[in-house]
């Protein structure tokens, strides 16, 4: 600081006692209070430096800008990063980089990193990862249960891909009722199953009898384990849900992630 501070100022006195918790203004702590006030103004430039990168990245969708806010400590400007890339189908070689960031960025527990790698996973990146649908909704539904725009626009478009014909020659994947998120939008008119029957594995063997022991209720939901997979009527409105949710969202505040651009459309 250029100035000495103001010490007779009451105001001075005041907040600085307010920083210490209490402790009395002395001009022996002169300095203390001084470095202390430059660690608070010089973070409170960074998060307005911060702000600015990210806002001039969204409206310019710029990648420079974005990388100057990771530079600057911003996890969530990782996602959009990587989001940008992919709707701006930039080279393989910045789409490996943003990707690697992002996977960072979601080992660090930001839940926006989390939502994008969901995005990630479930569309292969124009070639970057292997496409994987089990990481994909795992990691869709943990960001969009911590309420991130991310994990709900991932999320979203991955039930959308589960929507239509079934390929014979690919593996079907399943949603349940009983994943913790999608209980969330179960109906208290639905018979959402407890899920908890025992595996085969856990009943002791019979070579004359292998179900011996078991209920008729046990044997029900063993041969029909279909009770608790969502309907595509159901898997539908979950998406439809998240879309609406989404688009609220920028409604209330346009200038928030540009995740809006990749709903899917149903």
């Amino acid at each position: 600081m250029s100035e000495r501070l103001p010490v007779n100022s009451l105001t001075t006195r005041v907040v600085l006692s307010s920083l210490f918790n209490g402790l009395p203004y002395s001009r022996s702590n002169d300095r203390i209070y001084e470095e202390t006030l430059e660690v608070i103004a010089a973070k409170l430039r960074k998060k307005e430096l911060l702000s600015r990168f990210i806002q001039s990245g969204r409206a310019n969708n710029s990648p420079g800008c974005f990388k100057q806010a990771i530079l600057l400590g911003s996890f969530p400007a990782r996602a959009e990063l990587a989001l940008l890339c992919f709707n701006q189908n930039l080279a393989h070689g910045e789409c490996k980089k943003a990707f690697e960031l992002v996977k960072k960025g979601h080992e660090f527990g930001c839940s926006d990193c989390s939502g994008m790698l969901a995005y990630i996973y479930a569309t292969g990146f124009r070639g970057v990862v292997p496409p994987c649908d089990e990481t994909a909704y795992r990691l869709a539904c943990e960001s969009a249960a911590a309420g991130s725009l991310f994990g709900k626009m991932a999320l979203a478009n991955f039930l959308k891909s589960l929507l239509g014909p079934i390929d014979p020659d690919e593996e079907t994947f399943y949603v349940s009722w009983t994943d913790p998120f999608i209980r969330n939008f179960a109906s208290p008119s639905l018979n959402v199953p407890a899920a908890d029957v025992p595996p085969i594995e856990d009943v002791p063997a019979d070579e004359d009898d292998p179900f011996k022991g078991w209920s008729e209720s046990d044997l029900e939901d063993w041969f029909e384990p279909d009770r608790d997979i969502l309907m595509q009527s159901d898997i539908r409105r979950i998406a439809r849900f998240l879309i609406e949710e989404i688009q609220q969202e920028h409604a209330l505040n346009p200038n928030s992630f540009k995740v809006w651009l990749n709903l899917p459309a149903l």
